[in-house]
């Protein structure tokens, strides 16, 4: 007769695999736990570098505006002092542009007639062409 010696029958085996059964239990409660808690921190990782790279182009965005308002209140009073000269316009909008890159076009509007009876329209316009040169321009007529 043959004797079969079976791990659950005996003490040690059933011991054995009820400390592996345990283990396993333990080591996948560990895995999940450790999987969310790395999860959770790539997100707060991932949100925080949004959140920096926002606020750094907020600040860029930022100093362009005031660069521009700056430059256009500097110029503003210039043209109040000097709007009699209508010439002097059209080398106003021009050099606005070459004083500063942000700038792609600037005008400077009047009201219909105010230089000439016979001129409605005067608006002075320089902007930048295609390669980079500064074209100066009358905006403004009937149509």
């Amino acid at each position: 007769m043959e004797r079969r010696i079976s791990i659950f029958k005996s003490i040690s085996g059933r011991l054995t695999i009820q400390v592996l059964l345990v283990s396993a239990c333990l080591f996948l409660f560990s895995f999940i736990l450790f999987y969310e808690m790395s999860v959770k921190k790539v997100e707060e990782v991932a949100v925080q570098h949004a959140h920096s790279e926002l606020s750094s182009t907020i600040n860029q965005i930022e100093n362009v505006l005031t660069s521009v308002k700056v430059a256009v209140e500097n110029t503003a009073w210039y043209v109040e002092e000097h709007r009699e000269n209508k010439e002097l316009m059209y080398s106003i909008t021009k050099t606005l542009l070459s004083n500063n890159d942000f700038i792609h076009g600037a005008s400077v509007a009047f009201e219909p007639y105010f230089y000439d009876s016979e001129e409605k329209y005067f608006a002075p316009y320089s902007h930048r062409g295609e390669n980079g040169n500064i074209i100066t321009k009358q905006l403004g007529n009937e149509e």
